[in-house]
């Protein structure tokens, strides 16, 4: 499982940047647009926190790398 997070499609309508959870090829969380990459990384790692919190207390040690089409890809330990 890691975290995308990727610029509006259609910059006319759609301004800033989202992010999803993927899991094996699959969608499996969902978000709004944040204005920078920066607010949309932050907001994945605060639900993912929040979830790990709840089920075993270890807080994750985040890597993330910049893909060529301007997605950033992170992942955790």
């Amino acid at each position: 499982m890691h975290i995308e997070i990727f610029p509006a499609v259609d910059s006319k309508l759609n301004k800033g940047f989202y992010w999803h959870f993927k899991n094996k090829g699959r969608i499996t969380a969902d978000a709004e647009a944040f204005p920078t990459r920066a607010n949309a990384a932050r907001a994945a790692q605060s639900v993912l926190k929040a979830v790990i919190k709840r089920t075993s207390g270890v807080k994750p040690n985040f890597t993330s790398v910049l893909l060529p089409n301007g997605t950033t890809k992170m992942t955790w330990l």
